[in-house]
């Protein structure tokens, strides 16, 4: 008989803390944790946390991938989104520099997501067929910039 449980102090293996913590978890039910996983599931937009992670799921990202792109954990993005972990500066400046966010949507949740920072007419009328277009159309053009991309850095 194996254990996953080693004794601090001895290094033997302890087999009644293995049995006392499966029945400690069935005592306590399995609906509370289904409810609570259920609650974190739920994007919360009232809460900076809730916006970064709609953000992230617009931009089509994982957790892996975002944290990748910003250079952090991926168990502090998921503390945030969570609302376990406070939003500090140095993301809020992080995210509005790399995915061209406004800042003030990030903060307070008013205004439009992104900043269109330019005037030129061929990019606002881009940036308005994009919202216009259904969500499966822009996770295709999403593919299709992502596939630009991997052909750029290549050559």
């Amino acid at each position: 008989m194996s254990s996953d449980f080693l004794c601090f102090c001895t290094k033997k293996p302890v087999f009644w803390l293995k049995i006392r913590r499966t029945s400690l978890a069935k005592r306590a039910g399995l609906m509370y944790y289904k409810r609570m996983i259920e609650k974190m599931k739920k994007t919360d937009v009232k809460t900076t946390g809730g916006r970064i992670k709609l953000l992230r799921e617009q931009l089509g990202l994982s957790q892996r991938a975002f944290c990748k792109l910003l250079s952090l954990s991926g168990g502090y993005i998921a503390g945030i989104e969570v609302g376990l972990r406070t939003v500090n500066d140095r993301l809020i400046k992080l995210i509005v520099s790399e995915f061209n966010v406004s800042k003030d949507w990030l903060l307070t949740g008013e205004g439009q997501m992104f900043d269109v920072k330019t005037t030129d007419e061929r990019t606002t009328r881009l940036v308005a067929l994009f919202n216009d277009m259904p969500p499966k159309y822009q996770d295709v053009i999403f593919g299709v910039i992502d596939v630009l991309r991997n052909t750029k850095n290549d050559t």
